[in-house]
């Protein structure tokens, strides 16, 4: 388990929910299939077997269980306020690590201490009743899925095993090894459109590593007083910057821009990433994908910029890029 996801501050964690609100998507999964075949779950806790009906009927039409454009929009609320100086940590910890030697690394890690002050002191402005509501209401839905992914029984269904379900905080259970192996065995097996026709191995592993550097960056930057604390925030930055990098490179981005049905199976924090199509937005002449564009598809940044990757494919709405008059990889 990681346990240092126990001392990440509240837009860390926050951040780690968005890269992770694939296993949401895997638990509702798992909740239609107990729906269309329940005798392989004949084994499940009656409790456990409620919270499954209620991910299989009651995500989206529930304040504590929102569904994935209100997740989105959950957090966004509080990161779309950091995309640009998040993004600018990124870019100085890839300069700083890969260049950061002999007579350049002086200006380089002013650079980046630079970068981090900035970040610092957006999220002091983004503190406040958004992140709190956020974190309470991403909590408890996270906590449900673990409860749910940390039962030997569901587990069990497909070949696997549980999650720890130790601890208060349910992201370290997210994060170890036993959520890849399970995410992959769920993969197999269900239909879901998410689940199919996409490359499904160590894609929870990069969901992982990206929620895990995001989150180390946030909390990092938050205490970088001293040519230490720097040095570790650009580790965790240059991690979190390769990560996305890795993330991307697992989707077919020309498909994306224009199979509607392709962009709705990629999760959440693939399409965060996404450039923007240079042609414009293909209309969607489809009732059902118009359906699953308003419902299903939110319009948020990335946290991204420069040559790390851009907007999302949904269209670049944020504040943080309207206030630099377009796209934030060209502010």
């Amino acid at each position: 388990m990681d346990h240092q996801a126990s001392a990440w501050n509240p837009i860390g964690s926050l951040y780690a929910y968005r890269a992770l609100d694939p296993v949401i998507g895997l638990v509702a999964a798992i909740a239609d299939d107990f729906a269309e075949r329940p005798i392989p779950y004949g084994q499940v806790p009656e409790q456990v077997a409620d919270l499954l009906s209620d991910f299989s009927s009651r995500l989206g039409n529930d304040p504590g269980r929102p569904a994935v454009a209100e997740r989105a929009a959950l957090s966004g609320r509080v990161l779309d306020g950091l995309a640009v100086e998040a993004a600018a940590v990124r870019k100085a910890a890839i300069v700083f690590t890969e260049r950061g030697t002999g007579a350049a690394e002086p200006r380089l890690r002013r650079a980046g201490r630079e970068a981090v002050t900035a970040l610092q002191e957006a999220c002091e402005r983004v503190e406040g009743s958004p992140l709190r509501l956020a974190d309470r209401r991403l909590d408890a839905v996270f906590g449900r899925a673990r409860d749910v992914l940390g039962n030997p029984a569901v587990a069990g269904v497909f070949g696997a095993s549980p999650i720890d379900t130790g601890g208060t905080s349910c992201l370290p259970s997210l994060l170890g090894r036993e959520m890849t192996v399970l995410y992959d065995a769920v993969a197999a097996t269900v239909t879901r459109p998410e689940f199919t026709g996409l490359r499904q191995q160590r894609r929870m592993a990069a969901f992982q590593r990206v929620a895990r550097r995001g989150a180390e960056t946030f909390a990092l930057a938050m205490v970088a007083k001293d040519d230490e604390s720097l040095d570790a925030a650009m580790e965790s930055a240059y991690g979190w910057a390769r990560g996305l990098q890795d993330l991307i490179a697992g989707i077919d981005v020309a498909r994306a821009w224009v199979d509607r049905r392709y962009l709705f199976a990629l999760q959440l924090p693939e399409r965060d990433i996404l450039p923007v199509n240079p042609v414009g937005e293909v209309e969607l002449d489809v009732p059902g994908l118009q359906v699953m564009a308003a419902e299903g598809l939110p319009h948020t940044v990335t946290l991204t910029i420069d040559m790390e990757i851009c907007c999302s494919t949904a269209g670049c709405v944020s504040i943080s890029c309207q206030s630099s008059g377009g796209c934030a990889c060209e502010a």
